[in-house]
């Protein structure tokens, strides 16, 4: 094998395997704590795949090493249960195998030299790319990050422009060694750009739990407000409490139980909170409620809570800040632009279940494209973002969401199963 043949062996193997590794994220969720050791895992893939391809060049033997590398990697980096990373794996081989199969069929019949193999195994590859990006774009639910739609063009062109280089390098009446050196520029580069664009989809995730975070920290330091005030109230209240009961046992000895009545009744209200509408009891669903609906009152909404849930925790905080912070922002938006603006909460939590209702006016406009509901607003590049991380966590608990509308009223209701 000569040294331009080695060369693009080399690099075609780390698109192989990156396609591959494409695809099984797919269907199985990466394990963040594998993070340090995954170059090393894929590199000892690659790199013996490669030697086993090199010392033997028997194909259907390269495969299965490929196939064992690919479970060696599912199996260290990857969640999920054995029968799921066994699918995964066969998925991710199969697609490979039946895209080179008709790439070789429509394209590439009766070509057998060297600089056409190439071309043909890795214009298979470039064509599988394509069709990942095109799952993970409109098909596959699980990822919580979306490239624009400017993005996929920019790999569209990626991939196509790749192609037609490999038709000039094959019709070009240049050396078979520049040629397949050509050609590997050509891997790399590819595996290089779709590698930045994952980079860009890790930072956008990462921006977004800092947001989620510091709205956190908002809601948070809002209830600390609220309890602080609280805790003043009732120590105003303790210190003056003798005098109070002496107050109204004055008006009970001389049978003025009215005025005892609203003497009381004063001193209830000397211990509400203006800005504390739910008190569960459980910190983190109380924070969210009295921030979110301290905003609505301010836009005249009428409330309607009802919330029984229990006070220790019973799922991730940043979950359900996710959840019900989007449901809340949501239903808040709408409730700016209609008439009669009034939002009603319902939370409730027994064995594991957990059900979330948000019923809220709006302006009666829905925008609905292939029966399916999308967002009205008018800042199209963060359109949908608040649905489609709803979407997520409903996912991720195995649970249901049920969206119905009416002239006036918009209805969420979802059920998360805890585990």
């Amino acid at each position: 094998m000569e040294y331009y043949e080695i060369v693009f062996s080399l690099a075609f193997n780390i698109l192989s395997l990156y396609v591959n590794v494409r695809v099984i994220n797919l269907f199985l969720p990466r394990k963040k704590e594998t993070n340090r050791i995954a170059i090393l895992i894929y590199f000892m893939v690659w790199i013996l795949n490669w030697l086993i391809y090199y010392i033997l060049q028997i194909p259907l033997i390269t495969t299965l090493s490929l196939f064992l590398g690919l479970i060696f990697i599912v199996l260290i980096l990857y969640g999920g249960n054995v029968w799921k990373k066994a699918i995964a794996v066969v998925a991710s081989l199969a697609l490979t195998l039946i895209i080179e199969e008709i790439v070789w069929r429509v394209l590439y019949v009766g070509i057998v030299d060297i600089k056409s193999d190439a071309i043909g195994s890795l214009c298979s590859s470039l064509i599988a790319l394509g069709i990942i990006f095109f799952v993970e774009r409109y098909i596959c639910l699980e990822g919580d990050i979306q490239l624009p739609d400017s993005s996929y063009l920019n790999i569209v062109s990626m991939i196509v422009g790749s192609i037609f280089l490999e038709e000039l390098l094959s019709n070009a009446k240049v050396p078979n060694q520049i040629a397949m050196l050509g050609l590997s520029i050509i891997c790399l580069l590819n595996v290089s750009t779709y590698f930045l664009y994952e980079k860009v989809i890790d930072s956008n995730r990462e921006k977004m739990q800092i947001v989620v975070m510091k709205q956190q920290v908002k809601m948070y330091a809002n209830q600390l407000d609220v309890v602080k005030q609280s805790q003043q109230n009732l120590r105003s209240m303790r210190h003056d409490m003798k005098n109070h009961l002496l107050k109204i046992n004055s008006y009970l000895q001389n049978g003025k139980y009215d005025e005892a009545e609203a003497y009381i009744e004063q001193m209830e209200g000397e211990l509400e909170i203006a800005k504390e509408y739910v008190r569960t009891g459980n910190f983190e669903i109380d924070s969210i409620l009295n921030y979110k609906l301290g905003i609505a009152e301010n836009l005249g909404c009428v409330l309607k809570i009802e919330v029984d849930v229990p006070e220790q925790k019973f799922m991730s905080d940043f979950d359900f800040t996710i959840l019900l912070g989007n449901l809340l922002d949501n239903g808040i938006e709408a409730i700016q632009n209609s008439e009669k603006k009034f939002l009603n909460i319902g939370i409730r939590y027994i064995k594991g279940i957990l059900y979330v209702g948000i019923y809220n006016s709006y302006n009666g406009k829905l925008n609905k494209r292939g029966g399916k509901l999308q967002s009205i607003k008018r800042d199209k590049k963060n359109h949908g973002i608040g649905l489609f991380n709803i979407k997520n966590i409903v996912n991720k608990y195995d649970g249901e969401i049920c969206i119905n509308c009416s002239e006036s009223v918009y209805k969420t209701d979802i059920v998360l199963y805890i585990k």
